[in-house]
């Protein structure tokens, strides 16, 4: 069979010697990616340069972007707002609890105490009102 020699054909005699001559291409080049200074930026050293240790076993980074929608804007995406919303009321939640938190082990008041007795219209305690969960859903 006649093949035309062109300038893009390439004949592999020897296909293991070709392999180990492009595994040594790879390890020698190094590749530098756009920006990845500013990402890297934003991690805190003491999460890039732990120590492998017991206790922060277990612990992971995660590195993600919002999720955008491929056929709609960013103005008009009306699921990615809810969804924005609701994490940021997520993460709100979060901060309220662990203030509470901290306030209960600072000043040994818990939700389960009872309101002291009132003097002079003031209670020695407070009460907070917890409510409804915001990210509840109704169903018809």
């Amino acid at each position: 069979m006649h093949i035309d020699d062109t300038r893009d054909r390439v004949y592999v005699r020897d296909l293991d010697e070709e392999l180990a001559d492009v595994e040594s291409d790879e390890e020698k080049g190094l590749i530098f990616l756009p920006d990845i200074e500013e990402y890297f930026s934003r991690i805190p050293q003491q999460v890039l340069n732990r120590r492998r240790d017991s206790e922060h076993e277990g612990q992971e980074l995660v590195l993600y972007s919002e999720p955008k929608s491929l056929t709609v804007d960013e103005g008009h995406d009306s699921v990615r707002k809810a969804i924005l919303e609701a994490r940021q009321r997520a993460r709100d939640k979060a901060v309220e609890e662990a203030r509470q938190q901290d306030m209960n082990a600072r000043y040994g008041q818990s939700d389960h105490a009872e309101v002291g007795e009132t003097a002079h219209g003031y209670a020695a305690g407070y009460v907070v009102e917890q409510d409804p969960d915001p990210d509840a859903m109704e169903v018809d």
